[in-house]
């Protein structure tokens, strides 16, 4: 049995593991897109970067001498090129954050309107839980890794996100008509597999 003692130490050691690597990630996140603005890959000329593209090159390959592009925008009241103008800059995430986070840069944080906050933080968060997910997943496996072999607790959690047969378990609870809670408990520590032959 672990004490107290102990048990707070790797709980304080286990949150500060993922404090840690989310500053770490944030930061990469950062300096990458710094990377990419300095090298102009990105925030060059605007948000609608992949919509700018696509009329250079919809506009060379799919030329419209009828004018028909022009009559279905008035038709749709302008409907038909704003919505592939704002699809595609929800698609162009990096280009959103470059964008926004070089005019945060000259201007300061007042300068975003609640509207472009909440799309600055929304994809910041898209990427960084891309970022994220297999750093956190590493981190508590390596945690269960340590409590079951080294430190002997936290059986249940460990084994039951493992693919082994053996050390599973479930619990069923029942009120009976005094009012008083059952809780009945079936565990395996060892299967023991009946090979029968063909």
């Amino acid at each position: 049995m672990v004490s107290w003692k102990k048990r707070l130490l790797i709980g304080i050691l286990h949150v500060s593991a993922h404090l840690a690597a989310a500053l770490i990630l944030m930061l990469l996140m950062e300096l990458g897109v710094e990377i990419c603005i300095r090298h102009k890959l990105l925030a060059t000329s605007g948000y609608h970067t992949l919509y700018q593209w696509y009329q250079s090159v919809e506009s060379e390959h799919f030329p419209d001498p009828t004018g028909l592009r022009e009559r279905i925008e008035q038709w749709t009241f302008g409907l038909y090129p704003a919505c592939i103008k704002y699809l595609m800059s929800g698609f162009d995430v990096p280009e959103v954050m470059a964008v926004t986070r070089s005019n945060i840069c000259k201007n300061g944080i007042d300068s975003l309107s609640r509207g472009g906050a909440v799309i600055y933080y929304a994809s910041v968060f898209l990427y960084f839980w891309v970022l994220s997910t297999p750093v956190v997943s590493l981190i508590l496996g390596s945690y269960l890794y340590i409590s079951i072999n080294w430190l002997h607790i936290h059986f249940d959690e460990a084994f039951s996100s493992l693919r082994i047969a053996n050390y599973k378990s479930f619990t069923r609870f029942h009120i009976n008509t005094k009012g008083d809670l059952e809780v009945f408990t079936l565990a395996v520590d060892k299967v023991r597999y009946l090979y029968y032959p063909q």
